[in-house]
């Protein structure tokens, strides 16, 4: 049962990269504090979050520079995609409230790397949200995971990540 619930994750991830990455849900209508000021409900957390969007990471020792990073937040979920036209990661989280660290042994975060038809699943990492702000509907963080292809049984490692300034 573990491991059918893992693949729908991975089917639910993936989906969002196949098809050109994830859409960001820029609720341009989401109140913002003129001063840029921190606050929100659900621990508002982090300052006024300014600059462009920004995330990247490394794989295979290559640093990969996402073209459009993309947060999407349905309830306390919280999807995160970092992609390019040929490569990509989504980071899943449940039951984001605020910053704090999101793992996957916990069982509150799922990350897939994808390269060409390749995907990988994550087997251990974790998400450590810095800003998630209610106030001006942005998130920042770090993350890094291992992960291995379900078909091959080859692995990777995903380090170096980082998000910022995302639009949720």
């Amino acid at each position: 049962m573990f491991f059918a619930l893992r693949s729908k994750a991975v089917v639910f991830l993936m989906s969002g990269l196949l098809a050109g990455g994830l859409v960001g849900c820029n609720n341009s209508s989401a109140p913002t504090p003129a001063n840029g000021s921190a606050g929100g409900n659900n621990g508002g957390g982090g300052g006024g979050n300014t600059g462009s969007p920004s995330g990247s990471f490394t794989a295979a020792g290559a640093t990969v520079t996402a073209a459009s990073p993309t947060a999407m937040q349905s309830g306390a979920a919280l999807n995160i995609g970092l992609v390019t036209s040929t490569t990509g990661v989504t980071l899943g989280l449940s039951s984001v409230t605020g910053p704090g660290t999101f793992t996957v042994a916990g069982g509150n975060f799922t990350g897939v790397y994808a390269a060409g038809t390749s995907a990988f699943l994550s087997t251990t990492g974790s998400v450590q949200i810095t800003t998630f702000n209610t106030a001006t509907r942005k998130v920042s963080g770090t993350f890094s995971f291992d992960g291995t292809n379900l078909g091959t049984g080859a692995t990777i490692s995903i380090t170096n990540g980082s998000f910022s300034n995302l639009s949720f």
